[in-house]
């Protein structure tokens, strides 16, 4: 193995490594985007179970005038929190995407430097095969010499 074989494989095995860890950071990524849907999820639910609640309420006649003010202001605030966790889960799957790009890159790079180790890889057992041959062919010649 030559010297630029050397160091092509530990250059090959640190871009291994942080793969590795791009993998790790596009998994975590992944499940805080989740824990944040979810989350958008359970307050959409409670905002439309309030809003059916209210039109219920309404409809049947039930629903005191101090009562719509309370629905009013409770519904005002779930439908600002739905707002702000919708701006937290685009940010979380902005990040994920970034981390997505940067592991993808990871990747090429890494199949790139594959691609020239096995390159070098096949020039040396080219002139391993040539040198084999020119030290057969040379004994060749040294026998018909002799003879």
């Amino acid at each position: 193995m030559t010297r630029q074989q050397k160091t092509v494989s530990k250059i090959i095995e640190l871009k291994g490594f942080s793969k590795e860890q791009l993998e790790a950071e596009v998994r975590k990524a992944r499940v805080r985007l989740d824990a944040e849907e979810e989350n958008l999820d359970g307050l959409e639910c409670e905002y439309k179970r309030m809003t059916d609640d209210f039109c219920l309420r309404q409809t049947s006649g039930a629903l005191a005038v101090h009562e719509i003010g309370l629905f009013y202001t409770y519904m005002k605030h779930m439908s600002r929190q739905v707002e702000s966790q919708k701006g937290i889960v685009a940010m979380r799957a902005s990040e994920l995407e970034e981390k997505q790009k940067s592991l993808v890159v990871a990747y090429k790079e890494q199949r790139l430097l594959e691609i020239l180790q096995d390159k070098m890889d096949g020039v040396q057992a080219k002139d391993a095969v040539r040198k084999d041959q020119k030290e057969s062919d040379c004994q060749f010649l040294m026998r018909k010499l002799k003879q």
